[in-house]
Order: C-alpha cells, then structure tokens, then sequence
C-alpha cells in the first residue's frame, strides 16, 4: 500500500469524480444521438460501463490511501454475503458458463465491515469468472476464523506473479486484456480493502487461481 497523504488523495478523488461526470456526459451524448439500430450503439454502451468502473476503482483506491474510506462495523454472516455476491455476479456466470459454488462451515460469524467485504468478494468472484474456462466451477470456502478463499480452474498465477497480481494495473499476461476486460484494478482494490479491515489477503501459484483473504476481528 501507497504511503498515506491525505492532500494528494483527496486531489485524486476530485480529478476521478470530474473524469466520471465527463464520461458519462460524453456516452450520454452519444448514445442519444445514435440511432437505436446503430451497431455502434452497444459498443459506446459498454465502453462507458467500463470507463465508468475505471474511474470508480480508482476513486475508492485513493479514498483508502487517503485515510478517508470510512465503515461501520457491525456482526455479520461472511457465508451470506458471499452468497449475496453469488447472485449480483450471476448473470456475469451465467454469460461465462460459469458454475459458481459456495462451500461454508456452521458458523462463519465475524464483527466487520459487510460494505467493503462485500466489494472485496465481488472483486475477487468477478476476476476468477473472467479466468475460468466456461464449462468450469469457481468455488468460494468460506472458513473459520474469518477466512474465504476464492477458486477458479484457470491458468492461475505464476509463480513470479503472486505478490505483484495485487499492484495497481497488474497484469500476469498483458494481452489477455482485450479478451477479460477490465483495467488490472480488481485486485488491488480487494488488497486495499482487506488491509483496511484489519486482514490480509495473498493469491497462490497456478495451476488453478486461488485467492484467500482473512479478516480482523473484534
């Protein structure tokens, strides 16, 4: 983690808050103007989504350096917020022909932050879907302490990659970019997150990617 300076990253959050108005008033204007039959259309469509989540990413990064990212933390169910993780990035699955299964002991009970651990498991479900041929599972364990690891039956990380996956804009295999999508951010901001709670989160070699993070306790 960057060290914290509370000036330079509030400075990043106003240039990433103008970047998404400005997006948006750019896409919003195109795709008004565009014919509903136009096959430029979708493309304008899902360029803006992912510009959209760029500059999301990086607002919430700069907020975490910053100091300013705040919670509440209050008793929760880490298996049930993963299984509501589950359902948000089920047409996500669905479109991959991706299997996802959630395995969870009886009692997975911790005092945290459900928002950002939230965020933290859809980052790690959306990166494992993205990776894992179709036809294949991605497998959530949810364990006791505090404790979920996230599997996919991908290529996995190498060796050399599994402390660097973590970096802002990291990426193992560069011209995957095209056909994944997204900006190499993902896990970056699930690492920020899970420091901030208090917990630690590390990916281990392929094959097969596997990505386990634990959490602080109160």
């Amino acid at each position: 983690m960057a060290l914290r300076n509370s000036s330079s990253g509030w400075a990043k959050d106003e240039t990433a808050t103008t970047a998404s108005m400005s997006v948006f008033r750019d896409a919003a204007r195109i795709v008004a103007a565009a014919p509903t039959e136009c096959p430029m259309t979708p493309i304008v469509v899902t360029s803006s989504r992912s510009l959209n989540q760029l500059v999301d990413d990086l607002f919430l990064l700069a907020r975490i350096e910053s100091g300013g990212f705040d919670y509440e933390r209050v008793p929760v169910d880490l298996a049930e917020i993963v299984d509501e993780a589950i359902e948000v990035l089920a047409p996500v699955s669905q479109r991959a022909g991706v299997q996802v299964r959630l395995h969870a002991g009886e009692s997975s009970f911790i005092t945290t932050g459900p928002v950002p651990v939230g965020r933290v498991i859809r980052n790690l479900l959306d990166n494992a879907i993205k990776h894992a041929p179709s036809g294949t599972e991605v497998t959530v364990t949810v364990e006791t302490p505090a404790t979920v690891r996230v599997a996919d039956e991908g290529p996995g990380f190498p060796p050399s990659f599994t402390e660097a996956a973590f970096e802002e804009f990291a990426r193992a295999d560069a011209s995957r970019s095209r056909s994944t999508g997204g900006a190499g951010l993902g896990l970056a901001v699930a690492r920020g997150l899970v420091e901030e709670l208090g917990g630690r989160i590390w990916a281990e070699p392929g094959p097969g990617g596997v990505v386990t993070f634990t959490l602080g306790s109160e």
